[in-house]
């Protein structure tokens, strides 16, 4: 009975224990809480967020700590942690109004008006007189220009609550609109009477005193406002900017001598001073400035690093003043900051030995500093040393996981590495953080349209594009996807943007054009590029368009007209020949063509095409010879022409010259190992010589390189290779792929059925037999083909 007794005591004891503790972490909980909000009200954010972590330490669910941290992301401009925090707190207390109405503008800057809406009403549901929540919905009909109802709502919120400052700006605005100045003045002093501290209200003051041209007005309130804020140095450089625009430059200096007496630790007042001196006075004023201000203060760097501005033409200049501040300070930031400095002006002078140099001791000085690291990662992505630049930039990454120039350059080391997937994922995570990173949404965006993801290539260009956006190379990449996808009426509508706003109006209307011609509108293309022509005449492309509209519209008088205008003016012009050689083809003059290509090839012997074209002729003619010799004699000049090698190879095959064309076959390999034709053709030729074990087994070696891609020929080749190799189920496999996926070939047909037949499917392979003896096929095993079809027959 004692012992019981003891354990019940000693329960009794932990339980009384358990509960102590536990009213204290909440004491400590609400008392931290207490401090943040504290030191929140007095503009401590770094305290705040301490004081804050106590919070969540002990309690991680703490909802007036999370909107808190909410708040300082807020005054941060941080916008996706803000919303990212209040989301957080709405979804564990959807009761929590404020943090919904907070939510609702993140959403409105976002242009989700009906989101934002919902949030107000949200909010107007459970609080009808919420004036946040009032306001809110009284922008939404603003932007929308439904004036009047704002107007009402708006003047619902200052009833609520009399000077509000949103509502009191919002309707001052719509006031501002209808010129109504005077109703605009009075609603911004009701705000001011209400909170005469308010910076914003007597700031639209002075914008409307400004509408109204009332300059005294303008002096006085500024005067008035940088003594009742005597340490918000934009007031004093803003009065100093109207005295400037007033010609009153004497009493804009006293403004920012002013300023600097009111705060003496201050530099940026000073170097205000030796900017204003530089722009108002002279160059030896400014020097004379800022050279007191240096010798007062040796050992603030600050100065001499501005000094370089007024020495921006003098480079030895600046390479001393850096280089004394790297001997003064030779361990500290600012002496490492000179250095750094110096390394870019090596780089500059493409001096990159001395750039490596100082970079390396700038980095083991300090092995996070991120601007030396960057800088000497651009160096070794130039000299192509891939590995080293990525670490450098793996460096900076660990401090600074955002940094976007840092994910840029890695994208271009991993390009380099021709590691797709990785440049895609580094461009991601810098749209990420910045959708309107516009390098890195065209690079991501030419990447994946290669790849044919057109929509998501669309939908990164249009969120990084903004109205102000003024980017030539971002216009044409929309209006080239807008057209892929036949959204015709936005590429026209961005097009006509070039030509309205443009330097280049030739651009837009060569690009109407091809809008035009792709949707078979000669009559509109023709009058596009003769636009275009007019503004940059022989524009050797829009010459190219119009030629193709004239032949479009069968009307060869007047492409021949326009061909020996532009030759007439440019008579050795390769591509206006070339033109000329095209048209005589379309006539069937083949042999002024000929002419015409002979002419190229004098001007441009080693012009790959002038051969390819010549021979075409002797081709169409039926003279293999002649073709060959002018292949041959174009690949003399041009021996890595793949055009030339493959099309002599042709020839040779069509001439039973198998020896010859697998020559060829091999050079383009060399040349270009993963060229898929030239791999195909060759695999083929090895195929012929079936008793030929080593040769069919090269063969095979070689289109084992075909298997994955998703050609009929390909496929077959491998096939047909597997089979003669006797693997007969792989064989079968790729056949009946390639079969699929054209099943138009007779020989593809004859290769399925001797798979089949060693399979023992012969009803399947006489349907296949059938196929290949067509009337009309023609190959090298069409007999044998028969004589199987016939064995099937008469069983």
């Amino acid at each position: 009975m004692t012992v019981v007794k003891n354990i019940n005591r000693m329960l009794l004891i932990s339980s009384l224990a358990a509960l102590t503790a536990c009213g204290g972490s909440e004491d400590r909980e609400q008392k931290y809480l207490n401090k943040a909000q504290s030191y929140f009200q007095e503009k401590n954010y770094d305290k705040t967020k301490v004081e804050l972590k106590n919070v969540l330490q002990i309690n991680p669910k703490n909802i007036e700590a999370t909107y808190l941290f909410a708040q300082i992301a807020e005054t941060d401009q941080d916008w996706r942690k803000t919303y990212g925090l209040l989301l957080k707190v709405v979804e564990a207390n959807p009761e929590h109004l404020d943090a919904q109405i907070k939510l609702g503008k993140l959403l409105l800057l976002s242009n989700e008006e009906t989101q934002a809406s919902e949030k107000a009403e949200l909010v107007l549901a459970k609080d009808p007189n919420h004036v946040d929540a009032t306001n809110l919905k009284a922008t939404i009909f603003l932007k929308n220009k439904e004036l009047d109802k704002s107007e009402e709502l708006l003047n619902k919120a200052l009833s609520i609550a009399p000077g509000d400052l949103d509502a009191s700006l919002l309707l001052t605005r719509i006031f501002r609109d209808r010129k109504d100045f005077d109703g605009a003045l009075k609603i911004l002093d009701g705000a001011l009477a209400k909170k005469p501290d308010a910076l914003r209200p007597a700031l639209v003051k002075i914008e409307i005193y400004s509408q109204q041209g009332k300059k005294d007005l303008i002096e006085q309130s500024f005067i008035t406002l940088t003594k009742q804020f005597p340490e918000n140095q934009n007031l004093h450089y803003t009065l100093t900017k109207h005295y400037i625009s007033e010609k009153k430059i004497d009493e804009g200096e006293a403004v920012l001598k002013n300023l600097i007496d009111l705060l003496p630790e201050e530099n940026q007042p000073k170097l205000a001073l030796v900017n204003f001196m530089m722009a108002q006075r002279s160059p030896e004023q400014a020097e004379s400035t800022l050279l007191k201000f240096i010798k007062n203060n040796p050992t603030n760097y600050t100065f001499r690093f501005f000094s370089l501005k007024i020495y921006k033409d003098q480079p030895e200049k600046i390479k001393q003043i850096l280089q004394d501040i790297v001997n003064d300070d030779p361990l500290g930031k600012d002496g490492l900051d000179a250095k750094a400095r110096l390394a870019a002006l090596a780089i500059q002078d493409k001096d990159l030995e001395t750039a490596h140099t100082l970079l390396n001791e700038v980095i083991t000085e300090n092995q996070n500093y991120s601007v030396a690291l960057l800088m000497r990662a651009g160096l070794n992505l130039a000299d192509k040393k891939t590995d080293d630049a990525i670490a450098d930039l793996r460096a900076v990454l660990r401090e600074n996981p955002e940094s976007e120039k840092a994910l840029l350059m890695l994208a271009s080391a991993q390009l380099q590495n021709k590691n797709i997937d990785l440049v895609k994922d580094n461009l991601e995570k810098v749209l990420s953080i910045n959708p309107k990173n516009l390098p890195a949404a065209k690079d991501l965006a030419k990447i994946l349209t290669k790849e044919g993801e057109i929509d998501r290539s669309l939908a990164i260009l249009q969120q990084a594009s903004t109205k102000e956006t003024k980017d030539e190379e971002l216009t044409l990449m929309l209006l080239e996807l807008n057209a892929q996808k036949n959204n015709w009426q936005e590429a026209e509508t961005l097009a006509q943007n070039i030509v309205e706003t443009s330097d280049k109006k030739e651009v837009g209307h060569f690009k109407l054009a091809q809008l035009k011609m792709a949707q078979g509108d000669t009559k509109e293309a023709e009058i596009q590029y003769k636009k275009a022509l007019e503004l940059k005449p022989l524009t050797v492309d829009a010459t190219s368009g119009l030629l193709n509209v004239y032949l479009a519209q069968k009307d060869l008088k007047k492409a021949g007209k326009l061909i020996n205008n532009s030759l007439a003016q440019k008579p050795d012009n390769l591509v206006f020949l070339n033109m000329k050689a095209k048209l005589y083809q379309q006539q069937s003059k083949h042999d002024e063509a000929a002419i015409i290509y002979k002419k190229i090839l004098e001007i441009q012997p080693k012009y790959a095409e002038g051969y390819h074209d010549l021979a075409t002729i002797h081709l169409m003619k039926r003279e293999f010879d002649e073709a060959l010799a002018i292949y041959n004699k174009g690949i003399k000049e041009a021996p890595k022409s793949i055009l030339l090698l493959m099309s002599s190879a042709a020839v040779m095959q069509m001439n039973k010259n198998f020896p010859g064309a697998i020559e060829n076959y091999k050079k383009i390999l060399e040349i270009q190992p993963g060229n898929a034709m030239a791999t195909n053709n060759y695999a083929v030729l090895l195929s012929n010589d079936k008793d030929d074990k080593q040769n069919l087994k090269e063969g095979l070696e070689l289109a084992s390189k075909l298997k994955d891609i998703e050609v009929s020929s390909f496929q077959d080749t491998y096939g047909w290779l597997s089979y003669l190799n006797g693997l007969y189920d792989q064989a079968l496999v790729a056949l009946e792929k390639s079969v699929n996926l054209q099943g138009s070939i007779p020989e593809n047909h004859y290769h399925l059925a001797l798979a089949y037949l060693h399979k023992g499917r012969t009803a399947e392979a006489q349907l296949e037999l059938e196929k290949a003896v067509i009337e009309g096929a023609n190959y090298a095993d069409l007999e044998n083909a028969k004589a199987e079809l016939e064995k099937l027959q008469n069983k």
